[in-house]
């Protein structure tokens, strides 16, 4: 995933941090200062802890004069000049720190809670081998201690500003490489806890748990959720807190005002602070930003380990955790060659999203559910893995919802990072529906500095889940928020399947002709050597039995290679648009006009017995043929249209039903055609599908199914194209194309597709607007008689519509809106 670097705190402290990087620059690199920080804001936190937390009041005895500690407190390091702060820093504050539990054991009579032995132990980490350089006092410490002191104590407590450091960080250079952190906006955290709705009995864990934003997130939620009652009207909320999004300040505090639950017990609470919520942060120092985050909180930071999630998964994690939220690092390379304790079938897969995502979905126990970040290609995306993924979630799960976040939520120093969208699910019983919510606003202005504004469409898919979703009702439908039957998830285009069935018949028949003529050869002989030996050990009638057994072997052979591969024809594909038709109401309505007095009653047949009958039937029997088809549904809608595109015009008008039908279908529909070579650059692949070595790189070849490889020869978004035939043996066919994006390698044989202008064509546009039309655009190319293919002078010639749009601006949305919309009725 695409770092974030968007702003969401206020003005004030967003200055500061900023402030103190550049203060600091001298200092170091972004990591060396992001600790520096870390270290100056956990002194602040602990003394604000002291004076505001009752937890801590015990502690306060370790400070006064009698024990002469009094100045190991943040304040002091103001009232001293700035050439002595360092030498304080380094011999009185950092030691007396790294030691801080025995200190208190010193001076305090009774035993410490075991809460605050935690915390105390966590500050010893942090301060063990604590030690500025030199290099840190030409930051000039005095200003830094004094932005620090003026950081708001309700910022310092209840927000994560430890992530927030670290995203000024990532707006210097090179920030981004040597942080490394994945981290997801406060908002969308806050949406995601709301919608699972921890209690303090849920076991709640976060695999890539970076700061730990949805684990501090989903305490505070049960905190508050449990607090409610015994609040004050002025007393400021714990979750989503000040400085949240007013609207979703509003919408969570009418929630846990109807929403209140009985005070748990004590054993409840221990064992919710023991063990209630967990986490894996891979790299070491954004773990003990994490713990920090625990211990200003009051959590337990024992329930942070560090390390390889993927590594760490065994069978005392799978089926241990009753919730699950993560934003999982997208693209991030394997630290292992393979993960079989993950997913034995997949252990090599190279993109880690599928992996995390499937232990994620293993660590959860029957009826846990999970709120997952993924990119919007892992809703499409082709590889075997991706798809047994998609399926699992579909048949071993109850996948409640698929909510598309807006592009610029996540946004990288480079520009904007990937469109995301946020998947919920529930493991054990399999799914009837899913609902669809496209999120357009969701609270915060576009850019680098977002702020707040109105209309965030997050409570109102908030109060749409929660009243219809999780109940398993449908919601209403809107131009936004939709739910389609899994029925239309699993099912496979009937042309498809027509099309997998000739194809391999075809193929198939070559070898077993080839197969049978030697076989027939052989029986000849075997004949003719009997009739010589005049024995009748082999006759006619067991020569014939002999090509019945090998004809009705070759058939079912047949049969079960179309079975197989119609089955991995099966995408799984969350994105709605692959299923749902982008013909407005006033479209659908009037269809149902035309159809009204032709639709004979249900008579259940299935998508593929009515695409039969259509197919089958005389012209004057389409329009009750058609009506049969549901004009919501993009397949069904499509396979019309392709129908009444083969009538002639003047057939057509001959029947004013089946015209109007057409009308409908082509509305809004015509844009020009424009050639490849002329919206495109182009270029042929050039590694080895068979001896390329493996490696970190995905490795584009004709197969569905990726390879990896050791180098890289493109970086960007393209369409990839084969240039030979699927099945060879002197027949010309294609069944399919890849869209890839980042760097990658591509085999020699195929090319590849990069928009000239991505303001102009969108590449992924392109990918499904020619994806149905392989057969008709590509394949009357290819020539030849044992190796059937075509040349990349002649493939970039051909034509696809481009909508016309006057402004370059204006046109890159439109295209962004068919692409979002589906690209079936404007081909």
């Amino acid at each position: 995933m695409g770092r974030s670097t968007v702003h969401y705190a206020d003005n004030k402290t967003n200055n500061i941090l900023k402030a103190l990087h550049n203060k600091l620059r001298p200092a170091g690199t972004p990591v060396q200062r992001v600790e520096y920080i870390i270290e100056l804001l956990l002194l602040r936190i602990f003394e604000v802890k002291l004076k505001r937390d009752d937890e801590f009041k015990e502690l306060r005895q370790l400070f006064n004069s009698d024990h002469g500690n009094e100045n190991k407190l943040f304040y002091h390091l103001q009232t001293i000049g700035s050439e002595n702060i360092l030498s304080a820093l380094n011999k009185e504050f950092f030691p007396f720190y790294s030691n801080i539990l025995q200190e208190a054991r010193k001076v305090l009579k009774e035993n410490l809670s075991i809460k605050v032995q935690d915390q105390l132990t966590l500050i010893h980490e942090v301060f063990a081998n604590s030690n500025f350089t030199n290099n840190v006092q030409s930051g000039n410490l005095e200003d830094i201690i004094a932005l620090i002191s003026d950081i708001d104590e309700d910022r310092l407590l209840n927000t994560d500003l430890l992530g927030d450091a670290i995203e000024s960080a990532l707006s210097e250079t090179g920030g981004t490489k040597d942080i490394g952190l994945f981290r997801t906006p406060d908002h969308v955290r806050q949406f995601m806890v709301g919608m699972l709705e921890p209690a303090i009995k849920d076991t709640i864990f976060d695999p890539a748990c970076g700061t730990g934003g949805f684990l501090f997130d989903s305490f505070e939620y049960v905190m508050e959720r449990i607090g409610t009652p015994y609040t004050s009207k002025d007393e400021p909320a714990r979750f989503p807190g000040a400085k949240a999004h007013p609207e979703l300040q509003e919408w969570f505090s009418k929630y846990f005002a109807e929403n209140s639950i009985e005070m748990p017990s004590i054993e409840e609470t221990t064992s919710f602070y023991r063990s209630g919520i967990s986490g894996i942060e891979y790299l070491g120092m954004i773990r003990k930003m994490a713990a920090v985050n625990f211990y200003v909180r009051g959590l337990n930071p024992a329930n942070l380990e560090q390390g390889d999630s993927l590594a760490k998964f065994n069978a005392e994690l799978a089926g241990s955790k009753s919730l699950v939220l993560a934003n999982p690092p997208f693209g991030a390379e394997r630290d292992q060659k393979a993960y079989p304790n993950v997913w034995e079938d997949y252990s090599k897969e190279s993109e880690t999203t599928i992996l995390f995502v499937k232990m994620m979905f293993d660590s959860l126990r029957k009826d846990g559910k999970c709120a997952v970040v993924v990119s919007e290609g892992f809703l499409t995306w082709e590889q075997g893995s991706a798809k047994a993924l998609r399926k699992m979630f579909l048949e071993d799960a109850n996948l409640q919802a698929v909510i598309s976040l807006p592009q610029g939520v996540f946004i990288s120093k480079t520009g904007q990072g990937p469109k995301t969208s946020i998947l919920i699910f529930e493991k054990g019983k399999p799914t009837e529906k899913v609902w669809f919510y496209n999120v357009e606003n969701d609270g915060f202005t576009k850019g680098a500095n977002r702020m707040p504004v109105e209309g965030c469409q997050l409570t109102e898919a908030l109060d749409l889940y929660h009243q219809y979703v999780k109940h398993g009702k449908t919601s209403p439908e809107t131009r936004r928020s939709f739910s389609l039957s899994v029925e239309w998830l699993m099912v496979v285009d009937p042309r498809i399947k027509e099309r997998i069935r000739k194809e391999t018949r075809e193929a198939l028949d070559i070898k077993r002709d080839e197969a049978r003529e030697k076989l027939i050869g052989k029986l000849n002989t075997k004949l003719e050597n009997a009739k010589k030996a005049k024995v009748d050990k082999f006759n006619k009638k067991a020569y014939k039995a002999e090509l019945w057994k090998f004809d009705t072997t070759w058939e079912n052979k047949i049969l079960n290679e179309i079975a197989q591969r119609i089955d991995k024809a099966h995408t799984y594909s969350f994105n709605p648009t692959h299923y749902r038709s982008s013909l407005s109401e006033s479209q659908l309505n009037e269809w149902d006009k035309v159809v009204e007095h032709h639709k004979p009653p249900s008579n259940g047949h299935s998508l593929d017995k009515r695409f039969e009958m259509l197919q089958g039937c005389a012209l004057k029997d389409a329009i009750k043929c058609a009506a049969n088809f549901d004009p919501l549904n993009a397949i069904e809608a499509d396979i019309v249209r392709e129908y009444l595109s083969n009538v002639e015009a003047g057939e057509l008008q001959k029947h004013s039903a089946l015209a109007k039908i057409d009308a409908i279908l082509k509305s809004g529909a015509k844009y020009p055609l424009v050639s490849l070579k002329d919206y495109c650059h182009y270029e042929k692949g050039k590694f080895p599908t068979e001896a390329t070595p493996e490696g970190p790189y995905p490795f584009v070849v004709t197969a569905e199914d990726r390879k990896t490889a050791d180098g890289f020869q493109f970086d960007g978004k393209a369409v990839c194209i084969p240039l030979i035939s699927s099945t060879g043996h002197g027949h010309a066919s294609m069944k399919r194309i890849h869209y890839q994006e980042g760097k990658f390698a591509l085999a020699n044989l195929l090319f590849a597709l990069f928009p000239k202008d991505e303001n102009v064509l969108n590449a992924k546009y392109l990918y499904y607007v020619l994806t149905p039309k392989l057969e008709e655009l590509f394949v009357p190319l290819m020539k030849g008689t044992a190796n059937v293919s075509m040349k990349t002078s002649d493939a970039v010639n051909i034509q696809f519509p481009l909508p016309p749009i006057d402004k370059p601006k204006s046109r890159f949305r439109k295209l962004q809106h068919y692409f979002h919309k589906g690209s079936r009725l404007i081909l």
